[in-house]
């Protein structure tokens, strides 16, 4: 799962309580707003067997303002923004012909950040330059894949970045060429 195929750039920021934040897309331009207290929204369109899968040509925007849970994007070649605020439940959209869920395949930028008391889970596949940043009292765990079949790897040409702030446990792993840059700041043990 977590899984990004195509070129895509991602840009993710979580702030307040919350769970995760992912987006799956295929070709098409959405964006999403939900401000308050809301439970989940999920969507799926086309032909699809699984959930949280989006390949081809997208710009997203996904925007979560209140109490919730988890927000998650995936897409092809794409720009996509996520902020999520406050306390929510889970916004979910799979969009054109998957079979699997959350990935992420190919060239991409990935641009994570995480405020607030949250639990966190990032996948970015393929040749990537990513960005993970967590603040506040967090659990994250930040995953980059290149052809890979296993969890918490990153695997080909790839730079990663991850940053965490607070009291918090971070868990990163950069697998193949890489260059990867840790920071732990306040209470938290890391494991890179």
């Amino acid at each position: 799962s977590h899984e990004n195929i195509g070129q895509s750039t991602c840009s993710h920021e979580t702030i307040g309580q919350y769970t995760s934040s992912h987006e799956t897309i295929e070709q098409y331009t959405s964006s999403h707003k939900n401000i308050g207290q809301s439970t989940s929204s999920h969507e799926n369109i086309g032909q699809s067997t699984s959930s949280h899968e989006n390949i081809g040509q997208s710009t997203c925007s996904h925007e979560t303002i209140g109490q919730y849970t988890s927000s998650h994007e995936t897409i092809g070649q794409y720009t996509s923004s996520h902020k999520n605020i406050g306390q929510s439940t889970s916004s979910h959209e799979n969009i054109g012909q998957s079979t699997s869920s959350h990935e992420n395949i190919g060239q991409s930028t990935c641009s994570h950040e995480t405020i607030g008391q949250y639990t966190s889970s990032h996948e970015t596949i393929g040749q990537y330059t990513s960005s993970h940043k967590n603040i506040g009292q967090s659990t994250s765990s930040h995953e980059n894949i290149g052809q890979s079949t296993s969890s918490h790897e990153n695997i080909g040409k790839s730079t990663c970045s991850h940053e965490t702030i607070g009291q918090s446990t971070c868990s990163h792993e950069n697998i193949g060429q890489s260059t990867s840059s840790h920071e732990n700041i306040g209470q938290s043990t890391s494991s890179n």
